[in-house]
């Protein structure tokens, strides 16, 4: 499970950013909940589960830790973490974490600063509501990455248009190697609208859910 949450909030880590905190992933433990976040300034990516937490503390007090681990540090961590149920330990110092793996000590320091305060940016309320399928409109990008990932002019030109209409989502794109018109299959609420994004970072969100239908 470990593996897997660090795994789905990966792709929004910054590899290079002035803010230290965001090339890292924020994880948080309360009470039996790991929650892990990460953002790079342009996508926020917030996954949390309800684990089988093993408190070693001597004192036995309930957990309520807060870390801030290396990108870096977790692109190592995946590779070396199986696909077994094996138990992860994670031993916390001031400034430094043990991840103890079944035949393994992975050591490493901690970023040392307060994160964003990401609940913030993430709305309360929506008045539109968007339902479709993943695997489809992950099919419907890839064809439109084909003509967006052109590089022309010494630029990338990696946006999509969206057209969402009821029943219906109208993807497209236009640049100097053609066009692209695609449709998929939605349940909408809300009125009708036309939005622009890089089609990049909608893919790499995408392919980090497991859910077969997803909500915008």
């Amino acid at each position: 499970l470990l593996r897997t949450m660090i795994g789905q909030v990966y792709f929004a880590i910054a590899l290079t950013d002035q803010r230290p905190m965001l090339c890292g992933a924020y994880f948080t433990v309360t009470d039996g909940k790991l929650k892990i976040v990460s953002c790079d300034g342009n996508r926020l990516a917030v996954r949390e589960a309800q684990c089988d937490i093993e408190n070693r503390n001597k004192d036995s007090s309930s957990l309520n830790l807060s870390f801030i681990v290396p990108g870096k540090t977790l692109s190592q961590l995946i590779r070396l973490m199986g696909d077994d149920d094996d138990k992860t330990g994670v031993v916390l110092g001031r400034k430094h974490v043990i991840f103890k793996l079944s035949d393994k000590l992975f050591f490493s320091r901690l970023i040392d600063s307060e994160y964003i305060d990401y609940n913030r940016v993430i709305p309360k309320e929506t008045k539109i509501n968007v339902r479709l399928s993943r695997a489809e409109f992950i099919s419907s990008l890839e064809r439109a990455s084909l003509v967006t990932e052109d590089k022309a002019l010494g630029q990338v030109k990696s946006h999509v248009k969206f057209e969402f209409t009821d029943g219906v989502l109208k993807v497209s794109s236009e640049s100097v190697s053609g066009s692209v018109y695609d449709e998929v299959k939605i349940e909408k609420s809300g009125e009708d609208l036309v939005i622009g994004f890089n089609c990049r970072n909608f893919l790499d969100a995408l392919k980090s859910c497991d859910s077969d239908m997803i909500n915008l």
